[in-house]
């Protein structure tokens, strides 16, 4: 079995586990994977054997603690590949992701770590799916994620605050990146979906995310 098919088998896992925080069932996985049934239960024999997976009474998997490090390591070289060639290249954002998808499972840890460095750097929020653009300062109307309701569908404009932009980078909420406020708790931190998985964010971060409602 190709480490590649292992790999994309875990991102996966982790994508669909991290939205429903449920063990997976084969149908979501299939799916995802776009792949027959017999195929995927052969890599996940391969998975289970590694200690990666557990399976389920009824077939359902679920991720060990190695597998979802595994999962999420390929799940965060994905989603910088496709920020890199987005914002940086200016490529169209489904060919991007098939891009990253066949770029993340020959690409390094440490070129990942580069890389989302060099877009922290570079794109500081001023770039738009690869077009330059005006960045407002807050006080001409810009919104934060903190002004819109559950349930609203957003686009990122831009992300200030260097300290966590990184980890923002990495879970793909960039400029241009379409969001859904899914919750807003008690404590003013919100949930947010991006990529098909939910994000909690304190409400610090999510005051440094200035988003517009999608038309």
């Amino acid at each position: 079995m190709r480490l590649s098919q292992r790999e994309d088998c875990l991102e996966a896992l982790y994508t669909i586990a991290s939205e429903s925080e449920k063990a997976v069932r084969l149908a979501d996985l299939s799916r995802e994977l776009q792949m027959s049934d017999e195929e995927i239960q052969a890599i996940l024999d391969e998975l289970e054997q590694q200690g990666h997976i557990a399976r389920l009474a009824g077939g359902d998997v679920v991720l060990t603690d190695t597998g979802r490090e595994l999962g999420e390591g390929v799940f965060r070289k994905h989603r910088t590949l496709e920020c890199f060639l987005t914002e940086m290249l200016g490529m169209d954002a489904d060919k991007a992701s098939q891009e990253a998808c066949r770029l993340e499972h020959d690409v390094s840890d440490e070129t990942i770590d580069r890389l989302s460095l060099y877009i922290c750097d570079s794109c500081p929020g001023a770039y738009r799916w690869g077009r330059k653009r005006e960045q407002k300062p807050a006080q001409e109307g810009m919104q934060s994620l903190l002004d819109f309701s559950e349930g609203d569908e957003l686009s990122v404009v831009s992300v200030c605050g260097p300290g966590w932009r990184r980890r923002l980078i990495d879970l793909g909420i960039v400029p241009g990146q379409s969001i859904s406020l899914k919750r807003k708790l008690r404590n003013r931190s919100i949930v947010i979906r991006v990529k098909h998985c939910d994000v909690a964010l304190s409400p610090e971060i999510a005051r440094s995310i200035f988003v517009e409602k999608r038309t």
